[in-house]
């Protein structure tokens, strides 16, 4: 229901975007080139900007199909305009040797979208004949994950053994960890796998990226050690883990349990009280909560674990009341305002926050929310729609300035002035000189004639001035009254589209709305399920306590 109303809400606004795409272009400047057109529009693409991209490209006096319109109509939901588009590209053969393998990569992806793997895989097999680069390894990778799902592991890990090393060859390999994690009773080819995997992510060229899959393919090879029991491996893969990386508690936690089982509590107590300074949204912050009252508990210390259980049931109760500000805030302002403009998120690039952020609560929920596809295009949605909303916005403004300034002059060019009567009146005496000195004519001779032939000059001349100004001052008026209709039929046109674009927005803040309660409401059980559990361990406790008690009064 919710992928409905979202390519609805996409179609809906597609349709919204080609009129304003249009109107763009008509007000940007006509002297620009289209090659230069083209160039903006690869600007504003690369600066994640697909509208303004695609109205520079209406804006070409040529048309001719470009990789980048393709791009940027796909990213728009315009996808049956995007695909025409690489289809025409092929056709062509017009993209240059190093775009080939782009445009035969997203056909395959939309290939893939569809269920047509036969399409798919001859539309990967092109990116291998066009491309050397990063679509030739994400081809390669499409090809082997195909395989894999489909069983054929030998195959996937022939097509990965082809590859250069990096990430896409990572996440290759950590896909073929999961797949002998599934089949396999031993996790010896999974940890070979891991091992490859973490090989292959340090030799990505993008530092970034690269820190954090080996963060998440150590994580997972600590886990797998873990569940083969074999924890001293687990610990080597978990204290590789970086402690600013968005799987530090949960690796913090794995890293205490795998010590607990080596009977090393001290070390397992340490890592557990390290993550339990991360938010409890974070996976494995709540473990590590119960986990410092059960390892005070196994080490004999009941009164430091009953603190323990206690600090934790203080914790899941104070994480309650965040909960439901936090659901009080989304019911009374929305999500969008209560997660990403709420006053410490906007300062910063939340997508881009590092761990250090982490202690903002509000922050924390937002990362964690956004780890999910489904909440991240729907806050990228919002965020759009509130950019166009604003683009609008602007350029109503601008033409409601432009309108007033037209009238205004439209307005004194409509009124004769004192300088104009004044003029009529030079006009009049003029003229009836003129007729004196035409009258005079006969009488004189010689000089005095060549002298009343320039005055008579003179006269026409100022005579003609009044008809030469009337036809300018017609001339400006008429164009003001042209150029005043346009800006009018242009606020009207802009109006339209805000009102279009209105109710597009509030579905949007609904869907949002609507994913962001349910998510809070997942997020308040959990919490509910971990303080039950603190519950119960401090009934145990204080069961065992009574029991040691009682046995020590017996006689």
């Amino acid at each position: 229901m919710r992928q409905r109303i979202a390519v609805d809400l996409w179609k809906r606004l597609a349709a919204m975007l080609s009129c304003l795409m249009l109107l763009h272009g008509s007000l940007s400047a006509n002297e620009v080139s289209d090659g230069e057109r083209l160039r903006l529009a690869r600007f504003t693409y690369a600066s994640s900007d697909p509208v303004i991209a695609l109205s520079w490209l209406n804006g070409r006096r040529e048309y001719t199909p470009s990789l980048v319109q393709a791009q940027a109509l796909l990213d728009t939901g315009r996808v049956a305009e995007g695909r025409a588009i690489l289809q025409q590209l092929v056709q062509r053969g017009a993209p240059g040797e190093g775009e080939r393998g782009t445009v035969w990569l997203l056909l395959a992806r939309l290939a893939m979208a569809d269920g047509d793997a036969a399409t798919a895989q001859a539309a990967l097999a092109q990116v291998l004949k066009f491309d050397h680069g990063e679509a030739r390894e994400q081809a390669q990778y499409l090809m082997a994950e195909a395989a894999r799902t489909e069983g054929r592991l030998n195959q996937a890990g022939q097509i990965l053994a082809s590859m250069k090393p990096g990430y896409w060859t990572a996440l290759g390999y950590q896909g073929m960890a999961s797949s002998y994690s599934e089949i396999d009773r031993t996790p010896s080819r999974a940890l070979v796998a891991l091992r490859v995997a973490l090989a292959m992510a340090e030799a990505d060229e993008v530092p970034q990226r690269s820190l954090e899959l080996q963060s998440k393919l150590l994580l997972r090879a600590g886990y797998v050690a873990m569940q083969a029991e074999e924890f001293a491996k687990a610990v080597g893969f978990l204290e590789r883990v970086r402690l600013d990386s968005f799987e530090t508690p949960l690796a913090l936690y794995y890293h205490g349990l795998a010590n607990a089982r080596r009977q090393n509590q001290r070390a397992a107590m340490q890592s557990w009280h390290r993550a339990r300074k991360y938010p409890l949204v974070l996976p494995g912050v709540s473990d590590a909560w119960l986990g410092m009252g059960i390892g005070y508990s196994d080490s004999g210390y009941l009164n430091q674990a009953g603190e323990a259980f206690l600090a934790a049931n203080a914790a899941f109760e104070s994480e309650q009341v965040t909960l439901a500000q936090l659901r009080a805030a989304v019911a009374s302002d929305g999500a969008y305002q209560a997660f990403v403009l709420a006053p410490g998120v906007v300062q910063e690039s939340w997508f881009l926050a590092s761990s250090q952020s982490f202690s903002q609560p509000r922050l924390a929920y937002l990362l964690r929310f956004a780890e999910q596809s489904d909440s991240q295009q729907a806050i990228q949605r919002l965020a759009e729609l509130e950019k166009i909303t604003d683009w609008l916005a602007l350029r109503i403004r601008d033409m409601d300035m432009l309108q007033s300034s037209l009238t205004h002059q439209l307005d004194r060019l409509s009124r004769p002035a004192a300088a104009e009567s004044e003029l009529m009146a030079r006009q009049q005496a003029a003229v009836a000189l003129q007729l004196r000195l035409s009258a005079l004519a006969p009488q004189v001779s010689g000089a005095q004639r060549e002298e009343l032939k320039f005055l008579e000059a003179t006269l026409a001349d100022i005579a003609a001035t009044k008809t030469s100004m009337a036809r300018r001052l017609e001339a400006a008026k008429r164009s003001a009254t042209r150029l005043l209709a346009l800006t009018v039929s242009g606020i009207e046109r802009l109006k339209q589209l805000q009102d279009q674009t209105q109710p597009l927005y509030d579905e949007a803040l609904a869907a949002l709305d609507r994913l962001a309660v349910t998510f809070l409401e997942s997020e308040t059980r959990r919490i509910e399920v971990a303080l039950e559990h603190t519950e119960q361990q401090l009934a145990h406790l204080y069961e065992h306590l009574a029991l040691r008690s009682l046995e020590g009064v017996r006689p």
